[in-house]
């Protein structure tokens, strides 16, 4: 009877201390788990370890047998629960947005064509896995995305300042919004010189604030992995691109407003070409900047 009880206890602690770290991986913690999950995991905890347990262990004390077993178990639990979140996690992050109302909802968009959905308020948050698929300035949506009290429509639609979503039924005085572009502070891009001259002296930065950047040179017809990095941990999505063909004489040109507001995530490339730059996106779009 001891025993069964121990069991139950060690198996109710697993549960709610399995609950509590799952929510600190991945949506942070609640209400319900600070409430109800903590003094659940305590006290199960507690009865679990004190109620003795039998031993093999000759120089085990039978309480501290009950510890091995209980802080084994929850190890093992740690152990597998981080691994689970790592796998599903794995793929890098393509572009991500979020929006905040009464409720908010942050989407984390993945290059192997699945998503990270958060939906969160003051009491909880609800974590969703789901697939997509990017068709140019088109996201078909195959699972069901919450937005409050309603469902999206399958589809977003990409936009200069984030994407538009449209509810099947109006969320307060909601019925279609945009949610925001999370811009990042690190990703990498291809730039191409199409051009007959070398190139000099180019480099991504932010408008605000100043940051000394690498500046890099990029011979006539040959390409590059750039690494856009910055400290700043706001970023508006106002980039600026600089450069100099090396067979002029005046100080390097710059570009502003680079991606008219897209994220530089969503950037594929970059391309210097004879009579203009061409920055190509993952939404299917290119912009086009007359060299100054």
């Amino acid at each position: 009877m001891k025993q069964g009880i121990r069991i139950f206890f060690l198996f109710m602690s697993l549960v709610s201390g399995g609950y509590i770290y799952h929510e600190q991986i991945t949506v942070g913690y609640g209400l319900i788990s600070i409430f109800i999950g903590v003094p659940c995991f305590i006290i199960s905890s507690l009865i679990a370890v004190f109620i003795t347990t039998k031993t093999k262990i000759h120089f085990a004390h039978k309480r501290l047998g009950g510890f091995i077993v209980w802080i084994t178990s929850i190890t093992i639990l740690i152990c597998i629960l981080t691994a689970l979140n790592k796998m599903r996690n794995f793929s890098p992050i393509l572009f991500s947005t979020s929006i905040h109302y009464e409720d908010g909802l942050d989407i984390e968009f993945r290059k192997n064509g699945t998503y990270k959905a958060l939906n969160h308020n003051i009491v909880a948050s609800h974590l969703k896995y789901g697939e997509y698929e990017l068709q140019d300035s088109l996201i078909l949506i195959e699972d069901k995305l919450r937005f409050g009290s309603s469902n999206m429509k399958d589809t977003l639609v990409a936009k200069k300042t984030g994407l538009l979503f449209t509810l099947e039924k109006p969320y307060g005085e909601i019925n279609e919004k945009i949610m925001s572009y999370k811009y990042i502070q690190e990703t990498k891009i291809i730039i191409e010189n199409n051009t007959n001259i070398n190139l000099d002296s180019i480099s991504i930065k932010l408008s605000y604030p100043k940051e000394f950047v690498d500046l890099i040179s990029l011979k006539a017809h040959n390409r590059i992995n750039y690494n856009f990095y910055t400290k700043n941990a706001y970023v508006d999505g106002k980039y600026i691109l600089t450069y100099k063909f090396t067979d002029e004489l005046s100080k390097f040109s710059e570009i502003r407003n680079l991606t008219n507001r897209y994220p530089l995530e969503a950037v594929k490339s970059i391309r210097f070409e004879e009579s203009e730059i061409v920055i190509e996106l993952i939404f299917g779009k290119a912009i086009r900047k007359k060299y100054k």
